[in-house]
């Protein structure tokens, strides 16, 4: 089938490349900004995490006027091992299908706890309780897809610095979760955090 493309759409294209980077940038923005504004990832059913750290936000600005501690919290960070090398031999398909069997064992684990899907093949747990057993992929998972893995990591939070802005607490926050993403995919165990580092 050959397929013709028209002199007018040529053109277009051509006005597109050299029109104001303005133009173009604003239109990526929109598009960012409605895919952050999502609250609820649509495969594993979990916040996304954007609205997490919102989520988070929120429960450092109730505890600056209560209370001397600001955050004293857990998060279990969890990566699935191998998922990249799975979509690349099973399909995508195979992927969401491990995804989805992760969501409902966290699900099933942590029912008093927010989940947020982190990343592509990455969770977090905000911990209410002290349950950081390892998890698996169900036997018949296992059996199908040998090579993939869970791994975790915990991190601990106790910042207790009232000079500290909310921006630059959640910004400490999201680099130690990111920390332990890392960590997790080399069999980390525990990463404990402490206040921000003062701004130079």
């Amino acid at each position: 089938m050959k397929i013709e493309i028209s002199d007018k759409l040529i053109n277009r294209f051509k006005e597109a490349c050299y029109s104001d980077v303005s133009d173009v940038s604003s239109h990526i923005e929109r598009l960012i900004e409605t895919d952050l504004s999502k609250d609820v990832d649509g495969l594993t059913g979990f916040q996304t995490r954007w609205s997490f750290i919102s989520e988070v936000n929120m429960q450092i600005l109730r505890k600056r006027d209560n209370s001397k501690i600001l955050f004293n919290e857990l998060f279990l960070c969890i990566d699935i091992d191998r998922l990249v090398d799975l979509l690349d031999y099973h399909g995508h398909l195979s992927g969401d299908e491990v995804l989805i069997s992760v969501s409902k064992t966290l699900s099933h684990r942590h029912p008093n706890n927010r989940i947020c899907r982190w990343g592509g093949d990455e969770f977090v747990v905000w911990l209410k309780d002290d349950d950081t057993r390892p998890i698996n992929l169900d036997d018949e998972l296992c059996k199908k897809y040998r090579n993939v893995g869970i791994k975790r990591c915990v991190v601990d939070f106790s910042i207790n610095d009232p000079e500290s802005s909310n921006h630059r607490i959640l910004h400490w926050i999201t680099c130690n979760i990111d920390l332990g993403m890392i960590k997790a995919s080399i069999n980390g165990d525990r990463i404990n955090c402490g206040n921000p580092p003062k701004q130079k």
